[in-house]
């Protein structure tokens, strides 16, 4: 699965919301930062089957209920991907039922902070 650089570059422009570009850098961890950057981008969250709307709202959600801390970074993607305050709220809502209320109400704070936060 040979990635092209028009896909690379794609991959580039729409990983801006999340912050810097994962790529290899010379040290041991290269083959996970080429994986990163070949695959899992440009292959897989440019991949038409669902939008980066609909993506960003299940990365959200997968992340609330493994009680992960990148949460928030995947909740700023979602608002840039197109989510809504209120739909991140239903979603992380519908979560403490299923994942659990530690859960969701850590991923409710981290949402909070960020709904608070000044227009980037």
């Amino acid at each position: 699965m040979q990635t092209t650089p028009e896909e690379l570059a794609a991959a580039r422009d729409f990983h801006e919301a999340f912050g810097n570009y994962p790529e290899p850098v010379g040290d041991e961890f290269d083959l996970y930062f080429e994986i990163t950057s070949q695959i899992l981008w440009p292959k897989v969250w440019l991949n038409p089957g669902l939008d980066a709307r609909t993506r960003s709202l299940c990365v959200v959600a997968a992340l609330t209920a493994l009680g992960r801390p990148q949460v928030g970074k995947h909740i700023r993607a979602a608002l840039a991907n197109g989510a809504t305050k209120d739909e991140i709220g239903q979603l992380l809502t519908l979560l403490a039922f299923y994942a659990g209320w530690p859960a969701a109400g850590s991923a409710i704070r981290q949402a909070q902070e960020i709904f608070g936060e000044p227009p980037a």
